[in-house]
């Protein structure tokens, strides 16, 4: 389980000169983006020489975004699936 909070994106307005706050009349480009939880399953079996693994991340297939610096954003990865075959010498 992954959880992350209420943020803000958008675009820093702390910088000053013709691109601030003021300049822009109070037109702010920052917004919120609400939280949200994620879960991700795994599952494994060993026999023998063989092992195999699966996962399934973001199972509930939530929709929202990761904020990057100077508040970027990007969407997160939907549901997504992993499986893996290993064999041991």
């Amino acid at each position: 389980v992954y959880y992350i909070g209420d943020r803000l994106a958008g675009w820093n307005d702390t910088k000053t000169g013709a691109n601030s706050l003021q300049q822009r009349n109070g037109v702010s480009r920052i917004f919120e983006l609400k939280d949200y939880t994620t879960v991700s399953l795994s599952v494994g079996y060993d026999w023998k020489k063989f092992s195999i693994q699966g996962k399934v991340g973001n199972l509930f297939d939530v929709e929202n975004y990761t904020v990057h610096e100077n508040y970027s954003v990007n969407p997160i990865t939907p549901r997504n699936y992993y499986v893996t075959l290993t064999y041991r010498l």
